[in-house]
C-alpha cells in the first residue's frame, strides 16, 4: 500500500475507483491487469475506512460493477 493511501485511505479508494470506472467503461482491455489490482487495492483499504461519508462501501462497490460489467469476464478473471 502506498504512504499516500494509509494516510488518506477513503480518498485513495475513490481516486482507484475512478480509474477502475474508467478502465471498465471505455473497455481499456488493456488495462484490466492493473484494474484488478486497483480493486484489490481497494478491498484492502476497506479495512482503514471506518466512515464511507455517504459514498459506497467497497462491497456495494464491487456488486455494483460486477453487475453493471458482467460481461467483461476477461476482467473478472483477473480478480483473487
Amino acid at each position: 500500500m502506498e504512504p499516500w493511501a494509509r494516510r488518506s485511505p477513503l480518498a485513495a479508494t475513490l481516486l482507484l475507483r475512478a480509474i477502475i470506472d474508467f478502465t471498465l467503461e471505455n473497455a481499456r482491455f488493456k488495462r484490466y491487469k492493473h484494474a484488478a489490482r486497483h480493486v484489490e487495492e481497494c478491498a484492502r483499504l476497506a479495512a482503514s475506512i471506518g466512515d464511507y461519508a455517504g459514498f459506497e462501501t467497497h462491497a456495494e462497490y464491487d456488486a455494483r460493477i460486477r453487475d453493471k460489467h458482467c460481461r467483461k469476464t476477461s476482467f473478472y478473471r483477473l480478480i483473487g
